[in-house]
């Protein structure tokens, strides 16, 4: 389940401040003193920005108090700069309709005034970022652009980075994250030309959350570290409460959920404070979902509750389709249907009215369109001076020639003349025809287009929930942590869904004494769409083997799996159909007794002791039709011992194709590769088998699920 990712750069600072402002009791002096209004006006928001970071009442008050003194100045630019401390203040407190207010109300003077392009840039820049909070992604766009255009007109590479975040975060939000990583490194290369701390440590925080929603867990952890380091150096507190909620939200994904917990409450450490209440609402989000990882619902609800309050408090959809999400899935954990499907309801509501592909595609054309107006002004600057110097030269060698060459010249361009007129009258008649047939099949194709992308929109986004529903019916990580006592698993799907699973359950004695684990895994047909559909009716095959049946051994469950599988998919017996279910691993673990109960079907069981594997075969038949003889399956027994490492797997690793002739990996290299590496840690084993298949693959795409499970006793 992914949490909400925090997009960090609104209020980082005092937005777009001309200077660093003076000392509060400087400022507080010269307010006190005779001096001149236009100095006093300057102090009053001066003091507004500088109590930011102390006491957001205060600020409010000194940024009102300006205007109510000041407001009918003369001074109109000085007017504009206190509405726009104002627009701040309320943007700190997340108040973002009168933030929004007050900004437009100092762009309108300052269009008025209209002899500070940069001081509009900015204040553009600003009402987008209020824009972007909102989830209003085309005035944000639209305002962003706007900036970007004067300021690359002034050649203003102080600002410039944090419009190009701006952009970063719509891309980032529409799910086009080559395009937001593009503009998030931008950014980071000129803040760090700048030399410019805070925004350097919130690049890399930004870059984080886009290397998270593309899942390279690691790489983001390391950007948040960074980001952390540098906050904590130059005593960012209200920075630090975004990346350390962005922290959490990758040990939860990771099933460290203890450790994201103390992130969370660090951050609510640096928030509750700074009155950052959109932050705020992000850890309230993370600690409910890593309640309802732990199963305790009522706890998860309390949080979540927390965090939809404070998100309709600030407005902020994106943050509210996060909650919803959330909720529902605790309402049906708890087997309150009616309740999450309400809140399925809100969800969909909320979700539709914040990115549909009409307004992402809207967003994109007016980037892609400013890119190209932009590049056009550069070719018609370059076409006017080549023009120029050509008409120079001509003239010149005009005059040289002019009394000897003139009548010569005059026939024969008369001529060409003609000649030209009836070639281009021709030409232009043929081209008017030829538009108008393209301009038909351009709408036609555009037509096509539209309606294709709004599909495959709609099914990707149909398949990204499937993949939720069958990890949330996988063995949770605090499961196998309860009953393993050290093991990995190395789970990389080919598509977004998958035809391999693990399930596990923990098993009692039909006396109750003694408690054994039962562990499977296994490898559906198909893969995609169609493996995941058959993944969860095997899932459901085996609840119903061992919590209703309430067998005990693996021989008997496998083969009550096989009957539920042909009775269901193959009542006729028909060959087509009788391709249906699974190569499967399944064990039954009592680590007091120290002893495994297995079999396996098709999928054979490593077993590493004293730096030799044995291997021990499998059964040469599915978990379903099999057109040979259907003889039971048998069970295999194996007594434990201290340091044992089992390893149970699918046949999608030894399947990659890749290496310089482009071949499988196979089996043997993985026995190998696992006999060299098995004493190490089995995280550390796991992060070796996945970098070994991927620096295999060679850039070759992945031709099957891949799952790898290891145990060690």
């Amino acid at each position: 389940m992914k949490n909400r990712i925090i997009f960090f750069f609104l209020f980082s600072l005092p937005l777009f401040l001309a200077a660093q402002s003076p000392v509060i009791d400087s400022l507080k002096r010269i307010i006190a003193s005779p001096a001149h209004d236009t100095l006093k006006m300057h102090a009053w928001y001066e003091l507004a920005y500088e109590y930011l970071s102390i006491d957001l009442d205060s600020a409010k008050y000194f940024a009102e108090t300006d205007l109510k003194k000041y407001g009918t100045n003369k001074n109109q630019l000085l007017v504009s700069d206190a509405y726009a401390a104002l627009g701040t203040v309320y943007g700190y407190k997340r108040d973002f309709e009168n933030s929004l207010v007050n900004y437009q109300k100092s762009l309108q003077i300052l269009q008025k005034l209209n002899n500070n392009k940069s001081a509009i840039a900015k204040a553009h820049f600003n009402i987008g970022l209020i824009y972007y909070f909102t989830a209003k992604y085309e005035q944000a766009a639209k305002e962003y652009l706007e900036s970007l255009r004067l300021l690359e007109e002034l050649k203003d590479k102080k600002t410039l980075p944090s419009v190009y975040s701006g952009l970063a975060g719509i891309y980032k939000d529409m799910h086009s994250y080559s395009e937001s990583m593009r503009y998030y490194r931008k950014s980071l290369e000129m803040f760090s030309a700048n030399k410019d701390s805070v925004g350097i440590s919130s690049a890399y925080n930004n870059i984080g959350t886009v290397l998270d929603l593309q899942e390279k867990l690691d790489e983001a952890l390391a950007y948040y570290k960074m980001s952390i380091a540098m906050k904590e150096s130059i005593n960012y507190p209200r920075g630090l409460s975004s990346t350390l909620n962005n922290t959490g939200i990758i040990l939860s994904k990771k099933g460290r959920y203890d450790e994201a917990l103390e992130f969370y409450k660090k951050a609510l450490s640096y928030s509750g404070p700074n009155e950052d209440k959109m932050s705020q609402a992000i850890s309230y989000d993370g600690m409910g979902m890593v309640y309802y990882e732990k199963k305790n619902y009522p706890l998860a609800l309390s949080y979540l509750e927390k965090s939809l309050a404070l998100s309709k408090e600030t407005g902020s959809q994106i943050d509210l389709v996060s909650v919803y999400e959330k909720i529902a899935l605790c309402y049906a954990a708890q087997g309150n249907y009616v309740k999450a499907f309400n809140m399925q309801q809100l969800l969909f509501k909320t979700k539709d009215s914040i990115l549909t592909s009409e307004n992402s595609l809207q967003v994109t054309e007016m980037a892609a369109k400013y890119e190209d107006e932009k590049k056009k002004m550069q070719i018609a600057s370059l076409n006017k001076d080549n023009a120029l110097q050509k008409e120079t030269l001509e003239k010149t060698e005009l005059q040289v020639r002019q009394q000897n060459m003139q009548k010569i010249f005059f026939a024969v361009g008369f001529l060409l003349v003609s000649v030209l007129a009836v070639f281009i009258f021709r030409s232009y008649r043929q081209k008017h025809r030829s538009n108008e047939i393209i301009s038909a099949q351009k709408k036609e194709v555009e037509l096509q287009r539209d309606l294709v992308e709004e599909k495959s929109k709609e099914i990707t986004d149909s398949i990204f929930y499937a993949r939720r529903i069958q990890r949330a019916l996988l063995a949770s990580d605090s499961l196998l942590q309860q009953h393993l006592p050290e093991y990995f698993v190395l789970n990389k799907p080919k598509d977004i869904v998958s035809g391999d699973f693990y399930w596990a359950t923990a098993m009692k004695s039909e006396t109750g004494e003694k408690e054994s684990f039962c562990l499977a895994v296994a490898d559906c047909t198909g893969h995609g769409v169609p493996g995941a559909f058959m993944s969860l009716l095997n899932i459901s095959f085996l609840n119903q083997a061992v919590i209703e049946k309430k067998l005990q051994s693996p021989e008997l469950v496998l083969d009550h799996v096989r009957t539920q599988i042909i009775s269901s998919l193959n009542p006729f017996g028909s060959n087509e159909e009788g391709r249906d279910g699974m190569d499967a691993t399944l064990c039954v673990f009592d680590f007091k007794g120290m002893w495994l109960r297995f079999s396996c079907a098709n999928n054979p069981l490593w077993l590493i002791r004293n730096n030799e594997l044995k291997e021990f075969a499998a059964d040469k038949m599915p978990v379903g039709m099999y057109h040979g003889e259907q003889k039971p399956f048998s069970k295999q027994t194996l007594g434990l011992r201290k340091g044992d490492v089992i390893y149970m797997f699918t046949d999608g690793y030894a399947d990659q194709f890749g290496g310089p002739k482009g071949k499988k990996f196979k089996y043997k290299k993985l026995q190998e590769l696992l006999l060299e590496h098995h004493t190490k840690p089995m995280e550390e084993q796991k992060a070796i088998l996945d970098a070994t298949i991927e620096a295999w693959r060679t850039g070759l795409e992945q031709v099957d699920d891949i799952l790898v499970v290891g145990i060690r006793v």
